[in-house]
């Protein structure tokens, strides 16, 4: 998959959100907000691909089949792919502290499937 296409998708994930928060932006906590709403969208999206990776480098290793070099090939994937879930899971952690510090009675909540 091309760079190019990648970030397409991003930007036509994130854009929707941006042009319905045109109006609903009014003081700093719906900016806060908006950002935060932001960040987990990315976040969730970033774990979804780095899984994906995770789950193409397992692949990989299965049908390495005992050949070194594809065996070292896929064991990159893997480790990659579990340092970009732990980054971003950290990441999400952090949006959760910050928001519950400076806004402890906030209706920001953890990201969950719909």
């Amino acid at each position: 998959m091309k760079k190019g296409s990648l970030l397409s998708i991003v930007l036509a994930s994130i854009l929707p959100s941006i042009a319905f928060a045109q109006g609903t932006i009014r003081d700093f906590r719906s900016l806060v907000s908006f950002i935060i709403s932001t960040i987990n969208l990315l976040n969730t999206v970033i774990v979804a691909l780095a899984l994906l990776y995770f789950m193409w480098g397992l692949f990989k290793y299965i049908r390495a089949g005992g050949n070194e070099k594809e065996l070292s090939n896929a064991k990159n994937f893997i480790i990659f792919g579990l340092i970009g879930m732990a980054v971003m899971f950290s990441v999400w952690a952090l949006v959760l502290t910050v928001t519950n510090t400076f806004f402890p009675t906030s209706a920001l909540t953890t990201p969950q499937l719909r």
